[in-house]
C-alpha cells in the first residue's frame, strides 16, 4: 500500500437549478509538526441526474480523469438519502463493486456552530439537520412567554398568521415536544460541534458517543429525570395558562396510538418521551456505533491494548489484510512487540488518541499498526466540507452568474486540490 484517500461527496442545486456534486478528499500529510489529517475541497461536478448509479459513474469518472488513485480509497462518505445509502443502487454500493476495500460511512448529523446576541434572537430551524436544532429549541424555550406576548399583540393588530402561531404554540402538546426535544437534543451538543472539525478523531467520536447512549440509557430508565421534564413543561405552560393534558381516547383510533395512561405525565412518558429516546438511541448507534470491523484498530491505541484479545488481532488482520505488506504470522509478531514495548516499566504516559498513537507508531519498524492507524485516523466523520462548499457555491455562482459554464466553474480546482495531495507510505 502506498497511501489512502477518503472521497466525501454531496449534491444540491445552484441558482440555475443544476444539480452540483461536491467532491472532497481526506488524506494524512508530512507537515513540519508531524503528520496532519487534512480535508480538502476539489471542486463541483454538474450532475445530470441524481440516481445513485449516474453519481457513482460521476464520481468513478473524475476519479479516472484525474488519476486519482482509487485502489488507495478506504472509505466513501455520504449522507443518509436511498441514493447514496442504498445497498443495491446507491452511490456507496456502485463504488464498492469497483473497490471493495472502500467502506461507506453515514455522516454524522452536524450543529451549526454560529454567534448569537446572548441567545436573544430567535433562529430559523434546519430543515435538514435535526441536530442543528438544539440551539433553536433552547432560544424558544427560554424566551416562549415574550414570543407569545409578541404573538398576541401582533393578532390584535389584525395579524392573521400570528394568531395561527399563537394558537399551535398555545397548546400542552407542543409545550411538553418543545421541553422533551430540546432536553435530548442538548445531550449532543458538543459531540456535533467536534464532529465538524476537519481533525476530527472518529475513534475519539465513536467513544463519545457510547458515553452518550449510556447517559441517555440510564435517563430513560430514571423516572425522577422524566418528572423533571414534565414540572418544567407544566411551568411553562402554566405562565401562559394552559392546563396539563392529554389527546382525548377513543375506542379506534386510525391517526395515533391510544397509549392507555391515566395522568398527563404517564401519557407523554410512553406516547413521547420513551419513542423519541429509543429513536435517538438507534440512530446513534447505527450512525457511529454500527460501522465497520475497521473501528477494531482502535484497540491497538495503547492506552486500550488491555482490550486486545487473540480474537481481536485475527479480526483485525482479516479486516486489514488488502492494506498489508505481511502474513498473519508477521503481523501477530509485530502486535506482540507493539504490545510489549507499551507495558514496559520505563512507559510513563500512553497515547489515547489516533492522532497521538500514530504519531509514536515508526512505521519502519510497525508498518501494519501504523498503516491501521493512518487509515482510521483519515475515515471520514462528517459532509462539513462539502456542506461549506454549498456556502462558497452560492457566493460564487449568484444569480447574475447563472448561465457560467461548468467548466469555467470547475477549472483549476481539481488540479490545486490534487496537488495538495501528499503520498505518505
Amino acid at each position: 500500500m502506498k497511501g489512502a484517500i477518503l472521497v466525501i461527496l454531496d449534491e444540491a442545486t445552484d441558482t440555475s437549478t443544476k444539480e452540483q456534486v461536491s467532491l472532497c478528499l481526506r488524506f494524512l500529510e508530512h507537515t513540519d509538526n508531524g503528520l496532519e489529517v487534512r480535508e480538502e475541497f476539489v471542486g463541483f461536478l454538474h450532475a445530470h441526474s441524481i440516481r445513485g448509479q449516474a453519481l457513482a459513474t460521476l464520481l468513478l469518472d473524475t476519479i479516472d480523469e484525474y488519476e486519482i488513485d482509487g485502489d488507495k480509497m478506504r472509505a466513501q462518505g455520504y449522507d443518509g438519502a436511498a441514493n447514496m445509502s442504498g445497498k443495491h443502487q446507491g452511490v456507496q454500493a456502485h463504488v464498492k463493486e469497483r473497490f471493495p476495500e472502500a467502506s461507506y460511512v453515514h455522516y454524522a448529523d452536524i450543529l451549526t456552530k454560529e454567534e448569537l446576541d446572548g441567545r436573544r434572537k430567535l433562529r430559523t430551524l434546519c430543515e435538514t439537520r435535526w441536530t442543528s436544532r438544539a440551539d433553536s429549541l433552547y432560544t424558544l424555550r427560554v424566551a416562549f412567554p415574550v414570543i407569545v406576548s409578541a404573538l398576541e399583540h401582533l393578532r390584535q393588530d389584525g395579524d392573521d398568521k400570528a394568531g395561527q402561531f399563537l394558537a399551535a404554540i398555545s397548546r400542552f402538546e407542543f409545550i411538553i415536544g418543545l421541553v422533551t426535544t430540546e432536553h435530548i437534543l442538548q445531550s449532543i451538543v458538543h459531540l456535533t460541534t467536534y464532529l465538524q472539525s476537519k481533525s476530527c478523531d472518529l475513534v475519539e467520536a465513536v467513544r463519545e458517543c457510547k458515553l452518550i447512549i449510556d447517559q441517555l440509557s440510564d435517563e430513560r430508565n430514571d423516572d425522577s429525570v422524566w418528572d423533571a421534564l414534565f414540572d418544567k413543561a407544566v411551568t411553562m405552560a402554566d405562565t401562559i395558562e394552559v392546563l396539563p393534558s392529554m389527546p382525548r381516547r377513543i375506542g379506534r383510533q386510525v391517526n395515533r396510538a391510544n397509549h392507555p395512561a391515566d395522568t398527563p405525565s404517564q401519557y407523554w412518558k410512553r406516547a413521547l418521551y420513551c419513542p423519541f429516546l429509543d429513536y435517538f438511541i438507534a440512530e446513534l448507534t447505527g450512525r457511529l456505533l454500527d460501522n465497520s470491523d475497521r473501528f477494531q484498530g482502535q484497540n491497538l491505541i495503547p492506552a486500550r491494548l488491555e482490550w486486545l484479545t487473540a480474537q481481536c488481532i485475527d479480526k483485525l488482520y482479516e479486516t486489514y489484510r488488502h492494506d498489508l505488506t505481511d502474513n498473519q504470522g508477521t503481523f501477530n509478531s509485530e502486535v506482540q512487540r507493539w504490545q510489549r514495548r507499551w507495558s514496559s516499566p520505563d512507559v510513563i504516559e500512553k497515547p489515547k488518541y489516533l492522532k497521538a498513537s500514530l504519531s509514536v507508531t515508526n512505521k519502519e519498524l510497525y508498518p501494519s499498526i501504523f498503516a491501521i492507524f493512518a487509515i482510521l485516523v483519515t475515515m471520514p466523520v462528517t459532509t462539513s466540507t462539502t456542506e461549506r462548499s454549498f456556502s462558497s457555491l452560492r457566493r460564487l455562482k449568484t444569480y447574475l452568474r447563472s448561465t457560467m459554464v461548468q467548466d469555467r466553474l470547475f477549472s483549476g480546482q481539481v488540479g490545486i486540490a490534487i496537488r495538495c495531495i501528499i503520498v505518505i507510505y
